[in-house]
């Protein structure tokens, strides 16, 4: 496994209409992808606010079957105690789910594969890429 999956590339990957993020996916298999719980909440929440068509639901679900997910474990708190402080004290925080996301990829050694490399390039020490571009 290689590169974890921000909430953002999931999403557009259900979606199915960017073609060059599909064949860039398709490219490394799913076996070199994982996602994280913390993404897998923030799909479910977004599902529970807006009920999605069915077309729609169905991909997700099977999405979520295919690509393996990453739970949350100790190894998981230190880097996000880390980056939480480093980042407060140069006052550039990111989102609360963010700052799991970031700390999740560290602790695993995985690229974040995200459209938000901007808030995510603050994290010293991650290693991101932007797919979506």
């Amino acid at each position: 496994m290689k590169y974890l999956l921000d909430t953002d590339v999931f999403s557009e990957l259900a979606k199915g209409h960017d073609a060059q993020l599909l064949r860039r996916v398709s490219n490394f298999g799913v076996s070199d992808c994982a996602m994280s719980v913390i993404s897998e909440a923030d799909i479910r929440y977004g599902q529970a606010c807006r009920p999605l068509g069915s077309a729609l639901t169905a991909r997700i679900e099977a999405l979520l079957a295919e690509i393996p997910r990453l739970f949350v474990g100790a190894n998981v708190v230190a880097p996000y105690a880390l980056i939480r402080s480093e980042l407060r004290g140069v006052g550039t925080p990111i989102g609360p789910n963010e700052f799991w996301i970031a700390a999740h990829a560290l602790a695993e050694n995985l690229i974040l594969v995200t459209g938000n490399d901007r808030e995510f390039a603050r994290v010293p020490g991650l290693r991101v890429e932007n797919w979506l571009r």
